[in-house]
């Protein structure tokens, strides 16, 4: 069974009616009422007829057996379209067609954001630009990691340098690396603007 979409604005989120149910249901109409046929009584006895005196009995050949009404097996009752009482699909949720849903599932992993547009459906849209705060957050995140991954090279610089072997690397340029990582969060207009280092080859 293919699912139908719903977005609610409210909720800001998509919603499908396998999940959480379909709005209507189809029913048999409770007021239909089955026609009838008639149909031989099966349960009906076949008289007999006696000749020469009661020695010969035959069915009697003049009888007919008597007509019953039965519900028609081959009628199709009425149905009717009714709320179903178990939806739990959002109430100011509209239906997306798929090939719109599909389309915006593509548009959110592409990096845009789904927002609801006055009528309340569903549009992919450019995310707001971060805060000062949030790009503060990122900015540090990303420069605690250019630390972390600069370590190993410090860790092979002690390790040569205990065993007497020429170093692979320049210390004091590998200080100054990290020095400069440190030292972006006073740089001019961050953390809007920020130039990276370039790590030491």
């Amino acid at each position: 069974m293919t699912p139908k979409f719903y977005y609610s604005a409210s909720q800001r989120g998509f919603f499908d009616d396998l999940s959480f149910g379909p709005r209507k249901l189809i029913v048999q109409d409770p007021a239909w009422v089955c026609p009838e046929i008639e149909v031989p009584d099966e349960a009906a006895i076949h008289p007999m007829v006696s000749f020469n005196d009661g020695a010969v009995e035959m069915p009697d050949p003049d009888w007919v057996c008597p007509m019953i009404k039965v519900p028609d097996p081959a009628a199709e009752p009425d149905m009717i379209e009714v709320d179903n009482p178990d939806c739990r699909l959002p109430e100011d949720g509209v239906e997306v067609p798929a090939a719109e849903h599909k389309a915006l599932m593509i548009a959110q992993a592409s990096g845009k954001i789904i927002v609801a547009n006055k009528k309340g459906y569903p549009v992919a849209a450019e995310p707001p630009p971060l805060t000062n705060e949030e790009l503060d957050v990122a900015a540090r995140r990303k420069r605690d990691r250019l630390i972390d991954d600069i370590q190993w090279r410090y860790e092979r610089y002690a390790r040569q340098n205990r065993l007497g072997l020429a170093s692979s690397d320049d210390i004091t340029e590998l200080d100054a690396y990290v020095q400069a990582l440190a030292d972006v969060t006073t740089q001019p207009g961050y953390p809007a603007s920020i130039n990276w280092p370039t790590p030491p080859e």
